[in-house]
């Protein structure tokens, strides 16, 4: 792709992706390249192979734009707003949505309307179908016509006879597209204006305007491609080779045992063989959900393969998003199921999900939060999210979000660098007989837990009564105070009543529960400073008693102390190296090592 500059008009340059044009400025493509160029007002204009493009010197009016296409061909898509064109031919006028394209013939520059109307010159209003020829003088010659003559349209009721196989090879050439209606809301644009569409089969030529209402939808095949057109929709059918129809509004579900394209407002939706999409036209955005095999979009920048599960939305100036797409890197990996603990010094965190021989095909991860779906990703084997700080929940499905949950587990991400110590002495808490529920956490030792009975009457002997695990015990007491010591109070639900003079305390319920986010291990942060892809390095800290430390395939040996080190080399794959311990009962803790450079 070169481009030139008005002062320096044939003084050809590489034109790089994102290069700015202005007035006078010009454009080619080489015989094996096209090109896509975005408008002020969201606009498109491509041009195919071997064309040159000239843009006027002229500043054009609001949403307007000058152009000669000087060789080739080329097509203009309208945005949301009516568009002016300045042309060799005067001034021209598209709709919003359709589609114009230029060519040039040995006969002159043909101009035809593709998707929607348009006007050139002093020429009636065209549709799609229709076109001009400029001719030598600069006066306009009508070509003919490929829209639906009303002639035409009392053929298309006409029964059709029995439908015969078409070869993959013969689709391209097939003339007429196969259309089966249900309801009584179709109507087809003419020469004459809107006509019905009747009930039934029907044979549509290429370019026919075609306009669903209420409670209608039509079957298109054309060969072996497939799709149905719903309801509040506006279609052109076979608007150009290779495309089965172009879409406007409404919505479509589009695929068959060959491919299939789709053209809408951005871009075209290629649908591999055996593929299924969704696809609706909303506001201005086109929606597609891709329900098996893939689809191909092609649009602004290079073409984005769409896989099943995924979703992804297109706008009309070519802008596309997709969501269920993984990243391609990942900080920690986890085998679906697994609950983990994450610190991480700078999250969000990069997780790898593994998941081989659980899905036959793809699998489709969904992360949550509070009971709210969050981000997807949809992959083969395994794919990778961005989770962020914070407790959340993970699904797993295989084909589709629709399909049963097959692995589940939690993830709690920690912006925590481990370097905090762990706790060495058992923590010490006092509660009152006050009738409340508490929830002691411990890390490495269990609590000592003190239990006091501050308005006591004054008595010689008061009992304290405990209850855990169904089974009950008392003791005696000469104050309305007890203190059991670290590991007396075993990890669970208990519940403390005292009882003396006559009176009886409230019953208190305390829960001794493991806190899973406290560190398990503090790492020596001397061991990674800023190393390198392939570097060697030292993982050191001290782990909790129980835990065990791995690195990659390697497992650390602890000494009494619970004092570790670990040769290990810089991964020159990933951003950053994860650090796991495990413990039998207290599940995986991972420890994210990161690398200052970027």
């Amino acid at each position: 792709m070169e481009r030139d500059w008005a002062a320096e008009v044939r003084s050809w340059k590489v034109a790089e992706v994102g290069t700015t044009f202005r007035l006078g400025d010009g454009l080619q493509t080489l015989t094996d390249a096209s090109a896509r160029l975005t408008l002020d007002d969201g606009s498109q204009l491509s041009l195919d192979a071997a064309t040159m493009v000239r843009f006027s010197d002229a500043p054009p009016e609001q949403h307007g734009v000058g152009f000669d296409v000087e060789t080739g061909a080329a097509s203009l898509h309208a945005a949301a707003e009516p568009l002016s064109i300045r042309t060799r031919v005067g001034l021209a006028r598209i709709e919003p949505g359709a589609t114009v394209v230029f060519s040039h013939s040995s006969d002159g520059l043909r101009i035809v309307v593709e998707v929607g109307r348009a006007v050139f010159g002093s020429s009636e209003p065209l549709a799609a179908g229709a076109g001009v020829q400029v001719q030598p003088d600069g006066s306009l010659a009508a070509l003919p016509s490929r829209s639906a003559a009303a002639t035409e349209v009392a053929a298309l009721a006409l029964p059709l006879p029995p439908r015969q196989p078409t070869p993959p090879e013969a689709v391209e050439t097939a003339a007429d597209v196969t259309a089966r209606v249900s309801g009584r809301g179709a109507t087809v644009r003419t020469e004459r204006g809107w006509s019905p569409l009747a009930e039934g089969a029907a044979r549509l030529t290429p370019g026919t305007e075609l306009k669903l209402s209420r409670k209608t939808s039509v079957e298109l095949e054309r060969g072996q491609e497939h799709a149905r057109l719903s309801q509040n929709g506006v279609y052109v059918v076979a608007p150009r080779a290779g495309v089965l129809v172009a879409a406007t509004r409404g919505s479509l579900s589009a695929g068959s045992s060959v491919e299939v394209r789709i053209a809408v407002p951005g871009g075209v939706i290629v649908v591999a063989p055996t593929g299924v999409v969704n696809v609706t036209l909303d506001g201005g955005a086109t929606a597609l959900a891709v329900q098996s095999r893939e689809a191909v979009i092609e649009a602004a920048g290079e073409p984005q393969k769409i896989r099943a599960g995924q979703r992804a939305t297109l706008a009309a100036d070519g802008q596309l998003s997709i969501q269920g797409r993984g990243l391609e890197h990942a900080d920690v990996e986890i085998l679906a199921g697994e609950s983990v603990v994450i610190h991480d010094p700078a999250p969000p965190t990069a997780v790898r999900f593994r998941f081989p021989d659980v899905c036959p095909d793809v699998g489709v991860l969904q992360l949550l939060r509070a009971g709210k779906a969050g981000q997807f990703a949809v992959g083969e084997g395994a794919v990778s999210l961005a989770v962020s700080r914070g407790a959340q929940r993970y699904e797993l499905r295989c084909g589709s979000e629709r399909s049963p949950v097959v692995k589940q587990g939690k993830l709690n991400v920690l912006s925590d660098d481990g370097t905090r110590r762990v706790a060495a002495r058992a923590p010490v808490t006092t509660l009152v007989a006050d009738g409340h529920r508490y929830t002691v956490l411990y890390q490495n030792r269990l609590p000592a837990l003190t239990l006091t009975w501050p308005d006591a009457p004054t008595a010689p002997e008061l009992r304290l009564t405990h209850e855990f695990a169904g089974e009950k015990t008392e003791l005696t007491l000469t104050q309305p105070r007890h203190t059991f010591e670290s590991g007396s109070v075993r990890e669970g639900r208990h519940d403390f009543y005292f009882t003396g003079g006559g009176k009886v305390s409230r019953h208190t319920r305390v829960d001794i529960q493991f806190d899973n986010a406290a560190p398990t291990a503090t790492l020596d942060p001397s061991g990674v400073r800023d190393p390198k892809p392939g570097d060697a390095l030292t993982i050191s800290g001290i782990a909790l008693p129980g835990w065990k430390v791995q690195v990659a395939e390697q497992h650390a040996v602890q000494d009494a102390q619970g004092r570790f080190s670990l040769p290990a080399t810089w991964p020159s794959d990933t951003r950053s190296l994860a650090v796991r311990l495990s413990h039998p009962e207290r599940g995986t803790q991972v420890y994210v090592r990161r690398s200052k450079s970027p």
